[in-house]
C-alpha cells in the first residue's frame, strides 16, 4: 500500500513515492488502472515534457507572440 486518497492528494503520494508511483502506473494489473482519481502515468509524462519544452506556457500562448 503506497497511501490513502482520502487522506492525501494523488500528487501528494507520487511526490512522496515516486518509484513505486511509477512501477503501479506501468503495472496493467494495478489498481491505478481502474481508479478514477489517480492521473495516468503516460499522460503525466507527456504533461511534463510538454512543459519542459514550451516552458510552461501553452502552445496558444506561444502563438500569440
Amino acid at each position: 500500500m503506497v497511501g490513502n486518497l482520502y487522506e492525501n492528494s494523488y500528487s501528494e503520494l507520487v511526490a512522496k513515492y515516486p518509484l513505486m508511483s511509477e512501477r503501479l502506473q506501468k503495472d496493467p494489473n494495478s489498481i491505478c488502472h481502474i481508479c478514477n482519481v489517480s492521473e495516468k502515468y503516460w499522460v503525466r509524462k507527456v504533461m511534463q515534457k510538454k512543459n519542459e519544452i514550451l516552458g510552461g506556457k501553452t502552445i496558444m500562448q506561444l502563438l500569440n507572440v
